[in-house]
């Protein structure tokens, strides 16, 4: 009897211990209230360039209306290159998303140019979206080498993502990644206070902006933060941010030893670097969304986006498409479901005051 009262409790044990995981599981999604909002998206590429984003969220399912900066795009795929290839072999274009029509905007130039219009599913705000463009000119040529080429884009917020740099002595401890106004930075913390600079660029070019005295390039450390090392020592790292390019390429750069560059040391002050990011762990913590306004009552919008029109009080938050926009700093996004997380812990304490009330039964028997 004793061996079955055993092999119970630890059952319930093992229970609770799996509510306890799907509880953080669901703490850790990003959900977004029904209605249309403005967002910016960034795609790290200077080709592929989104440049205005209207998002709808309806019944729980979101999708993206995109202005790409160019129109040289036959259509968009959601998946891979090799699912874009299968289906261009057996001719069937059921699946990918062709131009809504092709729109004017003003380029941060100040010109006047033409891009194409996309409405793309969301699947998931946890995560980036990955796609694949179709180039119209190969397309046109039958060019399947050249064709198709994997895009990612990024719903502006904060992400966290996993970063390495595949040294002992130039080590990642966290890193968090920031979209703002269509630009990529990383907040990468080091687990070191013994660089005093990073920067983008080559050894001699590094070199050379130190010998010209003009640091207006290297970026400086933040601040200084503690952390919890592997072996249980509470060490102190400084935090960087970076500009980013592209998330799919790892990052070249150069970090700038404190010591050497105290002593003027410019034979040992640079030091080559590497930083990779890992896409497959890359999660949502916040999202920056703007709650499209309802021209004539001012609330926000769940149906039709309002336009601008002259008389208007609320202004457009600068998008091509006119759409009638506030700022605001009210949290749209809502990390977690507290039902779930709720209901997690209701079920673990039931596991155990059943735990409780079987061994004192036995007891008594």
């Amino acid at each position: 009897m004793k061996k079955t009262r055993k092999r119970l409790l630890i059952a319930l044990l093992a229970l609770t211990v799996i509510f306890c995981a799907a509880a953080s599981a669901f703490a850790g999604v990003v959900t977004v209230s029904d209605g249309e909002y403005k967002a910016e998206m960034a795609t790290g590429e200077k080709m592929f360039k989104v440049v205005d984003c209207k998002l709808t969220v309806k019944d729980g399912k979101a999708q993206a209306e995109i202005l790409l900066s160019g129109s040289s795009y036959y259509a968009l795929v959601m998946g891979t290159e090799e699912d874009a290839l299968a289906d261009y072999n057996a001719k069937d274009e059921s699946k990918w998303i062709k131009a809504d029509g092709e729109r004017e905007y003003v380029s941060e130039s100040g010109e006047t140019k033409t891009g194409r219009v996309y409405t793309i599913p969301v699947d998931s705000f946890d995560k980036p979206i990955n796609l694949v463009s179709v180039s119209e000119k190969y397309y046109n040529q039958g060019n399947i080498e050249k064709m198709f080429y994997p895009r990612t884009l990024i719903i502006e917020g904060n992400y966290g993502i996993k970063a390495d740099t595949g040294e002992k002595m130039f080590k990642i401890v966290n890193c968090t990644l920031s979209v703002k106004d269509g630009k990529l930075n990383a907040e990468v913390f080091l687990s070191s206070t013994g660089y005093y600079a990073l920067f983008i660029g080559t050894k001699e070019e590094a070199a050379a902006s130190y010998e010209a005295k003009d640091e207006s390039k290297w970026i400086k450390a933040d601040g200084e933060r503690e952390y919890v090392s592997e072996s249980g020592e509470t060490k102190t790292g400084r935090v960087y941010t970076i500009p980013v390019e592209s998330l799919d390429d790892a990052l070249q750069l150069i970090s700038v030893s404190e010591k050497y560059y105290n002593q003027g040391n410019i034979e040992k002050m640079f030091y080559e670097r590497s930083i990779t990011f890992d896409m497959d762990t890359m999660t949502a913590i916040s999202l920056d969304l703007v709650p499209v306004k309802d021209e004539n009552t001012g609330d926000s919008q769940t149906g039709n986006q309002g336009n601008n029109n002259e008389g208007q009080n609320n202004q457009s938050s600068g998008g091509e498409s006119g759409s009638n926009t506030e700022k605001t700093d009210a949290a749209v996004p809502e990390t977690g479901d507290n039902s779930n997380l709720a209901g997690s812990v209701s079920l673990m304490m039931a596991a155990a005051v059943m735990s409780a009330v079987f061994i004192k039964k036995r007891k008594n028997a």
